[in-house]
């Protein structure tokens, strides 16, 4: 394995399932991320934008049809955004149905679209086959011999060659279909062919770099021994370049429920000894996810000194004053999860959000009819309203589906403190029990209201 003392790539893939972000997200989201690199004293680590909405149909459904004006003058504009905070400007071509690699007028237009791209001011190509089907339906004629992997590198090769014939220096990536190891990957894209990986590996240059999330679709830790189960899987591939395709904090699909803001963990701090990049996948509300994303950067840049706590607090000082920081850290912990990257890392470090452990014990006592904990629910309030009252417009517009459930959450523990009769309390506790079943804070107030 070869020994690296620092990513190469950094940066972010912009690569979520829903609304595909606007221009104007987008800047808020690396201004925001500029100035708390800034607020450091250090120089930005990251290098690298992989534009790869699943939303944006000139990169998947409108893939073989030519690139539009519109679409091309917004990736100029996107470029010369990237450029202003000294990103390269990559794009992810999702390789999906009706796109057949066998078809030659299909491979064509591929190819179109790769040196449109480049025109457009793209400088590398991310080729994705991610979450799509794992085996190649059978056809009464197929060059590949139903072989998934060998047709999607014929694909890549292809485009590969067209483009670099015409336009020097793109750099390039492939998203296998199998992307992670995880079980439930197959749940989504289905049972993929035998020894899948092994046959892509051998079918591309070996040079050629892949993207990888770690052992888990959304990995809540990432280390060297997963990457040698991962290249293991491949036939031994251990000198292909990897750069870790990082699903946290994103928020997209079932986890849209879920607010991912407490700062990365679990990733190890020798991880560029094998990997060769790391990009992160941002949470849905650009100007919230600044705070998460800001931690991804500053892991990225020193993998073995990063803090969790450290990268929090500076995130909170660049972006919001003082007397914010509270009760932000108090949302964070209100949100999380336990079963993702950032699940512990609000409670480590000197970064401690109070309220959830407080609140779980009020509950129980409330529900023992004991006497409960002087001021926590002065507390939650006074929290509550500094959030109301004191963020800032963007942020609070993208948080306001999680503060109006606090807000009840809130109005339910009064209410159950002041001896509200049943008729109050029941249709209260219904409405948390349907909350839970949708997902939104699942592991934090799911509990208390069964």
């Amino acid at each position: 394995m070869a020994e690296r003392a620092a990513f190469s790539e950094i940066g972010v893939v912009e690569g979520f399932y829903g609304r595909v972000w606007s221009e104007a997200e987008r800047e808020a989201f690396l201004a925001g991320l500029s100035a708390v690199v800034a607020a450091g004293g250090t120089p930005s680590p990251a290098n690298t934008y992989l534009y790869a909405p699943k939303g944006e149909p000139a990169l998947g459904a409108q893939l073989l049809e030519p690139l539009d004006k519109a679409t091309a003058a917004r990736l100029h504009r996107l470029h010369h955004l990237c450029e202003r905070h000294g990103l390269a400007l990559w794009a992810g071509l999702h390789l999906e149905p009706p796109f057949d690699p066998a078809q030659r007028p299909h491979l064509t237009a591929l190819v179109r679209k790769g040196l449109q791209l480049t025109q457009a001011g793209v400088t590398g190509i991310a080729v994705l086959f991610d979450d799509l089907p794992g085996a190649r339906s059978a056809l009464p004629v197929d060059p590949f011999h139903g072989s998934l992997a060998r047709a999607q590198a014929h694909a890549v090769t292809t485009l590969q060659q067209g483009v670099d014939k015409r336009v020097g220096g793109v750099r390039w990536v492939v998203c296998p279909g199998r992307y992670t190891l995880d079980a439930a990957l197959e749940r989504t894209s289905g049972t993929f062919e035998p020894d899948y990986l092994a046959h892509l590996h051998e079918a591309l240059p070996p040079d050629l770099p892949w993207l990888w999330t770690g052992p888990q679709v959304c990995s809540r830790e990432v280390t060297l021994d997963d990457l040698a189960d991962y290249q293991a899987a491949a036939g031994g591939a251990a000198e292909r370049p990897i750069l870790l395709w990082d699903n946290y904090p994103v928020n997209d699909g079932a986890m849209a429920g879920r607010l991912h803001l407490a700062p990365l963990t679990g990733r190890a701090p020798d991880l560029p000894r094998g990997v060769r990049g790391y990009l992160f996948n941002p949470l849905l509300q650009p100007h919230l996810g600044v705070l998460p994303g800001a931690s991804c950067l500053a892991y990225a840049r020193d993998p073995a000194g990063y803090d969790p706590g450290l990268a929090w607090r500076a995130a909170l000082g660049a972006l919001l004053p003082p007397e914010l920081h509270e009760a932000v850290t108090e949302l964070a912990a209100l949100t999380r999860t336990s079963d993702g990257p950032g699940g512990a890392a609000i409670a480590v470090a000197g970064v401690t959000g109070h309220l959830p452990e407080r609140l779980a014990r009020t509950w129980d006592a409330l529900t023992r009819g004991d006497p409960i904990e002087p001021y926590v629910l002065i507390d939650f309030r006074r929290i509550m309203n500094q959030l109301q009252q004191g963020l800032p417009e963007s942020l609070r517009a993208e948080a306001t589906p999680w503060l109006g459930r606090l807000w009840r959450a809130l109005r339910l523990f009064e209410s159950a403190a002041a001896g509200a009769p049943q008729e109050v309390l029941g249709p209260l506790r219904a409405e948390f029990a349907e909350w839970h079943e949708e997902g939104p804070l699942p592991q934090v107030l799911g509990p208390w209201f069964p």
